[in-house]
């Protein structure tokens, strides 16, 4: 796996994180960016960076009762060096620590097998959003508990 560390986005750099998912989202998805920013109270944004750049974001958000995780993205010229699976495990680790239970998560399909392989399962039949399809899946602590030990 790639040696960049995941870090914390503190909440005064978010912007950073909304403008490498522009590029990503809206750019090379078409994804609206008014749909990127967090609506909601209680977030936490994890990245990578390399030579002082985003290369990599994920976030997790209190929707209600619920934990949800998303807004996972890699830089066009880093994919494929496993920073994707950085960011989800260090990410869930972190959450699970938090005494959170269950996460919920809208995945593409690019990244249904990689969150198959920590423990996520598929919860319901796949939709589109904005022409790219998404499976609904869930995560729950001990799952991943069992992926961690393995």
């Amino acid at each position: 796996m790639n040696h960049l560390p995941v870090n914390r986005l503190d909440e005064s750099s978010l912007h950073n994180a909304y403008a490498f998912l522009e590029t990503v989202f809206t750019h090379e998805q078409q994804i609206p960016k008014e749909l990127i920013p967090l609506k909601f109270e209680e977030q936490f944004w994890w990245y990578i960076q390399s030579d002082g750049r985003i290369v990599g974001t994920a976030a997790a958000w209190k929707d209600g009762k619920e934990w949800h995780w998303g807004r996972l993205a890699v830089s066009v010229h880093q994919r494929g060096k496993g920073l994707g699976k950085k960011l989800a495990v260090q990410s869930f680790g972190d959450l699970f620590q938090m005494d959170i239970q269950e996460i919920i998560i809208d995945a593409r399909d690019v990244t249904v097998k990689l969150l198959q392989s920590i423990g996520a399962e598929i919860t319901g039949r796949t939709t589109e959003f904005y022409g790219i399809p998404i499976t609904p899946m869930t995560l729950k602590k001990e799952d991943f508990d069992g992926f961690q030990s393995n």
